[in-house]
């Protein structure tokens, strides 16, 4: 009852509403972002004098603004000059523009998402916005739900969903707690210790939801090239081996959860085959 507000990415839990939504806006789903020179190279300080906004040089004439490669950066696509996090915006000003560096009129750069189409998975109610996200969940978590009872996904549009870090599949979050090592995102030492003990060449821990299902979605693929649809136990199977290498093939792994199971398979473009003992049948990513 301590800590009621849980993380709806991963393991973690917090006592205050406040931990808890900075938690999940830090570790999981950042909603900042950062636009390159988003009001123009130039900016009006309260003194009344304008500076550059690169280098802060006063009354800049007209032409200094190429000394920053300015012109070349706003002819891009907008999508190129947004960026996630604070620290690729500055590799983008030392790179792009000619060794700038972060400079305190930049903050007005930044802006935040809120328009996150999103679904509650204890009634099922669905939200337009992250703020009404948080106060929706929060009432349930004041009210002693527990993330063992949601049920289903997120809710994100694809384009959100993309921007998910460090999480595991939400309905799996309640049972996942109880286990001997449980995902938290918090534990960033428990992380790296995992890919030291594991010796995976990857930036991903064994265990990252992401990771995992983009292999098994691989292996699916050469499956079907050669002809042959896995079954169910092969999921599983081959689940259990990425996680937890070829020596541990069947230890217990997301695969065993029947609702983790029928959501990869349409992503799998597979369907189950009824009275087939866990056959399935491949029937195209265009028709789930």
């Amino acid at each position: 009852t301590g800590r009621r507000y849980q993380c709806t990415f991963c393991t973690d839990a917090f006592k205050t509403k406040h931990d808890w939504q900075r938690h999940e806006t830090t570790m999981h789903l950042s909603l900042e972002q950062w636009k390159c020179s988003r009001f123009g190279p130039v900016i009006q300080y309260p003194d009344g004098h304008v500076y550059c906004a690169f280098c802060e040089h006063p009354d800049p004439s007209a032409e200094h603004p190429e000394l920053h490669n300015y012109s070349a950066c706003v002819a891009q696509p907008d999508e190129v000059r947004w960026f996630r996090r604070k620290d690729h915006l500055r590799q983008h000003l030392q790179l792009f523009h000619r060794g700038c560096n972060f400079n305190d009129s930049m903050k007005s750069w930044l802006s935040s998402i809120d328009d996150v189409k999103s679904r509650c998975g204890f009634c099922d109610a669905h939200m337009s916005t992250w703020t009404e996200r948080q106060k929706h969940l929060a009432v349930h978590f004041r009210s002693g739900a527990n993330m063992k009872d949601w049920k289903g996904d997120r809710g994100f549009d694809q384009s959100i969903d993309d921007l998910v870090e460090n999480d595991m599949p939400v309905f799996l979050i309640g049972e996942q707690r109880h286990t001997m090592e449980p995902f938290s995102a918090s534990r960033a030492d428990h992380r790296i210790e995992t890919l030291a003990a594991n010796q995976i060449e990857t930036s991903q821990s064994s265990h990252s939801y992401r990771e995992t299902e983009r292999l098994l979605l691989r292996f699916v693929s050469e499956e079907i090239s050669q002809g042959r649809v896995p079954s169910d136990r092969q999921l599983q199977r081959k689940t259990s081996e990425i996680m937890y290498g070829p020596d541990n093939a069947w230890d217990q792994t997301w695969a065993d959860n029947s609702q983790w199971l029928d959501m990869f398979r349409r992503k799998a473009g597979l369907i189950s085959l009824p009275l087939s003992g866990g056959k399935n049948a491949f029937v195209g990513y265009d028709a789930v």
